[in-house]
């Protein structure tokens, strides 16, 4: 996983922390979202609940909590989680919505380079096929599409692997002029984008529920999530060894753009994105939709439903016309939403989980622990949020005078939750 930062003159050095301080932060944040799991795990057994959502763990946790000064939180923890919840999974639908629409245009160019529209207008086109698939209103329904998604993300992947690795071996990128570590200053924005990766912590809780066994999901989880931070960890490595500081925004922009095989590799990821974009539109609608349909006559309510589907899907995709900076807004999502929902408010639902008193070591080593997540999850809340508004602001800027802008890059999409 490696970008650059928005400023030019910055370029030489805008690696963002690869190496051990990249392998520190991506397992970090792999260990968030199983924890988050064993929070679940335990308040629906002090409930008896068959099922909860992270909204309703947080109600349960404030409410249950042995630190008796926090229980009439409760209502506020649920709403302020649900609201997080439902900003961050439309605005991960405007960044799937981004990178397909990149890489459409990008094929569009090989076939007609002289006549291209604005990445705006495959936008809207890619709008119609996504509203059709977010009318499923049943996460089952979408079961044999992630399974196929499974299987081509794992096509796609070989296919880039050998790409990359072929190139290595060739020595076409001069890898040993290539700089180890960035500076610190750079850091905040690959903290937005290392988050945003593992911030799936959204889906993993409707997807627990709507298993036929859900007691085998903490293990599956687990193992996933092992695969995934080594995939996270070689392609990130071998993408700046095979193309350095001219690494895109993601991977597949780099790849031939005149080969039809990876032609075809950009065509399967992007339709797994499709169906991604229906599971991250799930949590959205079943956070709001209850309530609102309480508002409608039992006549209008489906009728209703399909009118709000297609606000929000408009929604995403006015969002994703109006800042179409997929790696700067990555950055800018996973700092201000994804650092709150993986680490910021876990920790806090720990610590009044299990909290009883501080008599015992264990009782202290757990409030250091989440201290120190929660101290993290802010500073990063604070300086990735900053730093990637302030980029932010200086691409659109340069793009509104009709200047180039400041390259931004990363080196690879989220696909953590791409495919539960």
């Amino acid at each position: 996983m490696v970008r650059k930062s928005g400023r030019e003159e910055g370029r030489e050095n805008e690696t963002l922390f690869r190496g051990q301080n990249q392998v520190a932060l991506l397992l970090l944040m792999k260990s968030r979202r199983p924890f988050a799991m064993s929070i679940s795990i335990y308040i629906q057994k002090r409930t008896k609940s068959v099922s909860l959502d992270y909204g309703e763990v947080a109600y349960e946790a404030t409410h249950l909590s042995a630190a008796k000064r926090f229980n009439s939180y409760a209502n506020i923890a649920r709403i302020t989680v649900n609201t997080f919840l439902f900003f961050s999974q439309l605005v991960f639908c405007s960044i799937y919505i981004i990178f397909i629409s990149d890489n459409i245009q990008q094929i569009y160019i090989q076939f007609h380079p002289n006549h291209t529209p604005v990445v705006q207008v495959f936008m809207v086109i890619l709008t119609i096929v996504i509203l059709l698939i977010s009318y499923i209103k049943n996460l089952d329904a979408l079961a044999i599409y992630s399974a196929i998604g499974n299987l081509i993300l794992i096509v796609g992947s070989v296919i880039v692997f050998e790409y990359l690795i072929a190139g290595i071996v060739e020595n076409k990128t001069d890898i040993s002029s290539l700089p180890l570590f960035d500076t610190v200053a750079n850091f905040p924005i690959f903290f937005g984008t290392a988050v945003f990766s593992y911030e799936g912590i959204g889906v993993v809780l409707p997807v627990e529920n709507k298993m036929k066994h859900p007691r085998h999901f903490k293990k599956t989880l687990h193992i996933s999530m092992a695969i995934v931070t080594i995939l996270y960890i070689f392609m990130g490595t071998l993408g700046y060894m095979r193309f350095g500081l001219d690494v895109k925004d993601t991977i597949t922009l780099n790849l031939p753009q005149d080969q039809g095989l990876y032609i075809s590799v950009r065509i399967m990821l992007s339709l797994v994105l499709v169906v991604s974009y229906a599971i991250q539109f799930y949590v959205p609608i079943q956070i709001t939709w209850p309530t609102l349909r309480g508002l409608l006559q039992e006549r209008l309510q489906t009728f209703g439903e399909y009118v709000y589907r297609t606000i929000l899907v408009l929604f995403t995709l006015a969002v994703a016309a109006a800042i179409p900076q997929l790696a700067l807004f990555i950055s800018l999502v996973g700092s201000f939403t994804g650092s709150a929902l993986t680490l910021i408010f876990p920790a806090i639902l720990d610590e009044l989980t299990f909290y009883s008193s501080y008599d015992t070591t264990r009782a202290k080593r757990r409030l250091f622990k989440n201290l120190f997540v929660i101290l993290f999850g802010v500073i990063g809340f604070i300086f990735g949020t900053a730093v990637s508004i302030l980029n932010l602001i200086e691409v659109l800027s340069s793009a509104s005078t009709n200047c180039t802008p400041p390259p931004v890059n990363l080196t690879m999409i989220n696909i953590t939750y791409m495919i539960p």
